[in-house]
């Protein structure tokens, strides 16, 4: 009796059988398998390179050394230092995508209320669902984002960190309704000022320009904050000066710039510019799952009403202002690597990096739309289960989702996870043989799964002796090779 009250209850409420069934869907078929591949993820070669100068020496040391020699990445350095394979934690390893997907929700979330105001938690909940849904389903690169550690601690912690950092500023400044402002929210943003800067250089000039822009803005408006955002501007400033401090005094070369110059400014700027476009026409036009879940937030309009004072103010014409503001983000994250780098080597994790900040622009962007536009046109009844109905079918359609499905039940992770676990037992007997010269002799992986696991892993004959490095510095053997190389590597008589 009380099941059928319930089905009643949910046939006869749109609205609950929308906002609850949507995300516990998503949650059951998309977010427990990605929570569930963690048990699967191991680290590569990069990330025991990472590892073992704290576990030779100590954590302090490791980041001394590293800005001594012009690695002004502070904070991800640290991160690094301390992470669990230091500690020969394998397991902790496997917590490193939970602690990004839950940073991910936790500051998605948080910037969704705060820009909502007090709102219903089943549109907070389903909102950031639909975020979710559309960013997991066209992300350029999955393990770059949550599984890799070399870059998700690198790139997608230091962007969700960006995004805490716009919703404190948002918090403080067109939220604040008493102009008075709290020194704990200061002392956070400013804190969040350094630790994005010492995450990644690309993030530099990024913040430089945003703090400017938004000083010269608040100053022409005379804005009763324009002193707090040209403190912190000065923040930046002094940020953005401590990774260069060693190349100033100690004449050490930035790792950015290791790298030869390949392209002016002006025919870097170039790329950047049109590759931006090229990203953002095919997120737009080529994204299936977008283009459904934008036409499904316009059919729910009735059932989504905002209180926040954001929304009050918020415009088209504003809109088109943080539209360009973000554009010139997207590019500026792409500037570095078209500069030092080759034109095809910018990393996916960057591109991940742009469609974070697409993907939200996209979601403001469409709530504005049905906010400001209160005469949309209406839908027959039951025509939102319809597109609730195209807009699962659109998500497990699109290949990230494809390869995740595979990845899970093709068996490719849980041999993966074997494999690797077979090479720790043989660096693990090769080490307590008692020989002088301890050789671990190790086979290619033969899997791959995609959602989880990215290169570098060792290469045939030493290509690249760095990653062998790794292992043998890592694990305390003289040398790790391939059973088929030729090329014999004798440590002790080099």
């Amino acid at each position: 009796m009380n099941f059928m009250r319930f089905i009643k209850y949910l046939k006869f409420n749109e609205k609950n059988l929308i906002f609850i069934l949507i995300p516990v869907a998503f949650i059951i078929t998309l977010i427990f398998p990605l929570l569930y591949l963690s048990i699967f993820s191991q680290p590569n070669a990069e990330d025991f390179s990472l590892s073992f100068t704290s576990k030779e020496t100590n954590p302090f040391y490791s980041v001394l050394t590293l800005y001594q020699n012009g690695d002004g990445r502070l904070f991800t350095n640290l991160l690094y230092a301390v992470n669990p394979l230091v500690y020969n934690l394998l397991w902790g390893y496997k917590l490193i995508p939970l602690f990004v997907f839950a940073l991910f929700f936790i500051v998605i979330g948080h910037f969704l209320k705060t820009l909502f105001g007090r709102n219903d938690i089943k549109v907070l909940l389903f909102s950031v669902t639909i975020v979710f849904v559309v960013f997991i389903s066209r992300l350029p690169s999955i393990p770059h984002a949550f599984y890799w550690m070399a870059s998700s601690l690198n790139y997608t912690v230091s962007a969700l960190l960006l995004v805490f950092l716009i919703d404190c500023l948002i918090s403080q400044t067109v939220m604040n309704t008493t102009d008075k402002f709290s020194i704990y929210s200061f002392i956070i943003s400013a804190l969040l000022i350094f630790i994005i800067i010492f995450s990644n250089e690309i993030y530099i000039l990024l913040m430089l320009i945003f703090f400017a822009l938004l000083t010269v803005i608040s100053f022409h408006h005379n804005k009763s904050y324009k002193y707090l955002i040209l403190t912190f501007l000065i923040c930046t400033g002094s940020a953005a000066l401590t990774p260069l401090l060693p190349r100033i005094i100690l004449d050490k070369v930035l790792p950015m710039t290791s790298h030869p110059i390949n392209n002016d400014l002006i025919s870097a700027f170039k790329l950047c510019l049109v590759s931006t476009f090229k990203n953002i026409i095919s997120w737009t036009l080529f994204n299936p799952v977008l283009l459904v879940a934008t036409v499904f937030i316009i059919v729910l309009k009735k059932h989504i009403v905002f209180s926040g004072k954001l929304f009050q103010i918020l415009t088209f014409k504003n809109l088109y202002t943080i539209g360009f503001m973000v554009f010139v983000f997207m590019i500026i994250t792409l500037l570095p690597y078209y500069i030092f780098r080759e034109n095809s080597h910018v990393p996916q994790r960057v591109f991940n990096v742009q469609y974070l900040f697409f993907v939200l622009f996209w979601f403001v962007g469409v709530i504005t739309f049905i906010t400001v536009k209160e005469n949309l046109f209406n839908m027959p009844r039951g025509i939102t289960l319809v597109i609730a109905f195209v807009l699962i079918i659109s998500v497990f359609s699109s290949q990230n989702v494809i390869v995740l499905y595979s990845d899970l039940f093709n068996g490719v992770a849980r041999r993966f996870n074997k494999e690797m676990n077979e090479r720790y037992d043989i660096f693990s007997k090769s080490k307590e043989i008692n020989m002088i010269y301890k050789v671990s002799v190790i086979k290619p992986l033969e899997d791959k799964p995609a959602t989880i696991y990215f290169p570098p892993d060792i290469l045939p004959n030493r290509a690249y002796a760095l990653w062998n490095d790794a292992y043998e510095r890592y694990f305390g053997v003289d040398e790790v090779r391939f059973e088929k190389d030729t090329l014999r590597f004798v440590k002790n008589l080099q």
